[in-house]
């Protein structure tokens, strides 16, 4: 009969516990997997102390009942790094190649040499949100940074959740956390979009940018929809407009960066959208000057030419062109409503900071505002999920209803 094994406190160990050496204590088990492995402390129970200079960590024994815990619940332990997990998901998720390669450059970039080189099994909650408040409040990156990781990182543990390789997932509500975020994007109200149309279409300077914001207001498209509109799309007879290819500055598959064509962001996205009439009118103006300038693009993108939209060079005008000349913009448009309100004396309504995404939500809540068929709307905008949509027709529809209590003060009898 083998003889018990005892600590150097003469204490009994039970099977697959051992002491080292240098009085670290292990336990030796296999996991589902049929994996060896071994964790360590410097405890064996509860109440024995940390020696002076070691790392504090849980008593081997409450690791042990963690890990009789995990077998009995199915959840499977191994020591694989974020860095695999994040590998095999990207890998496997259905993105575009753009969006692929722009999540692999932001894991890249913040993640794979800091935690994402740990056990996925050691990264808890707090420790997560410990690596996002050092990246925004240490480090100086922005909550739009920390909130792109945190869409490139919830589907890599949603994953290992679904494996049994982590009880819960670490980042479900962990953005409320960060540094008081969460920032929404809000769509200019009716009020907002006819005084900055108003100020871009008589800008001496900026009125050369007026006709694309008139058709983001008046279409909803995306800002790689919209640059991407060749005049064939445009179906005039029949007024509507086809979407059906997107044009981004990314990196393409030979890993240059560079104009590229793909499909709309989502299976939604090919898509056909109404022309209003004054967006008819718009782009039938744009086209007479290009001709009358001989300024048509001239450009081709991977087979694609006769692009709508062209800059003073004869070139494509980009989505970045026109993020930077936005805020440009907003910043003439408050220059100027400062100046106004000092002469006026009253306070100056200052315009947000303006995207082409807030004029794609803009234009998302003006339908909201004035049609009742929800499932219409969200084929319009090329939203994949349905809730996209609700989720602005839900705040449009509150505030009618604030409005129509609003008119019923003094006519209902209740005191």
């Amino acid at each position: 009969m083998a003889k018990p094994r005892k600590d150097n406190k003469g204490r009994l160990l039970h099977d697959g516990e051992m002491q080292r050496p240098d009085g670290r204590y292990a336990y030796r088990y296999i996991n589902q997997l049929g994996q060896r492995k071994t964790v360590y402390s410097w405890r064996l129970t509860t109440s024995d102390r940390t020696p002076a200079g070691k790392k504090q960590m849980p008593a081997l024994r409450e690791l042990e009942l963690q890990i009789d815990k995990d077998k009995m619940d199915g959840i499977i332990s191994d020591d694989a790094a974020l860095n695999e997990y994040f590998d095999r998901n990207i890998s496997l998720r259905k993105i575009k190649d753009t969006t692929r390669n722009t999540y692999k450059e932001y894991y890249n970039r913040y993640v794979r040499d800091t935690i994402g080189r740990r056990p996925i099994t050691d990264l808890d909650y707090s420790t997560m949100l410990a690596f996002f408040v050092d990246l925004v409040d240490n480090k100086g990156y922005s909550h739009g940074t920390a909130q792109i990781l945190h869409g490139v990182l919830n589907p890599v543990f949603k994953m290992a959740l679904r494996d049994n390789r982590i009880r819960s997932n670490p980042l479900s509500g962990i953005m409320s956390e960060v540094g008081g975020y969460k920032r929404e994007r809000k769509a200019l109200t009716a009020d907002q979009q006819e005084k900055f149309i108003n100020f871009v279409a008589h800008h001496d300077i900026y009125k050369k940018w007026s006709p694309i914001i008139s058709c983001l207001f008046g279409t909803g498209c995306r800002i790689g929809e919209m640059v991407a509109l060749r005049w064939q799309d445009v179906d005039f007879a029949n007024g509507f407009i086809n979407i059906s290819i997107a044009m981004n500055y990314c990196k393409g598959k030979d890993g240059k960066y560079g104009l590229h064509i793909s499909t709309p962001k989502t299976e939604k996205g090919i898509r056909t959208i109404p022309l209003l009439d004054d967006v008819r009118q718009i782009l039938l103006t744009e086209r007479q000057r290009q001709l009358d300038n001989n300024c048509s693009c001239r450009t081709i993108v991977e087979g694609y030419g006769g692009f709508i939209w062209v800059n003073g060079q004869g070139g494509i005008l980009t989505g970045n062109n026109l993020q930077h000349a936005l805020i440009r913009i907003v910043e003439a448009y408050n220059d100027r409503e400062r100046e106004q309100a000092a002469q006026e004396h009253r306070f100056a309504e200052l315009m947000p900071n303006i995207s082409p995404h807030i004029l794609r939500h803009s234009f998302c809540t003006r339908l909201c505002e004035n049609v009742d068929d929800v499932k219409l709307i969200s084929e319009i905008m090329g939203h994949r999920d349905i809730n996209t949509t609700l989720s602005v027709y839900y705040d449009v529809n509150e505030k009618r209803k604030k409005e129509e209590f609003k008119k019923l003060e003094g006519k209902i009898k209740i005191c």
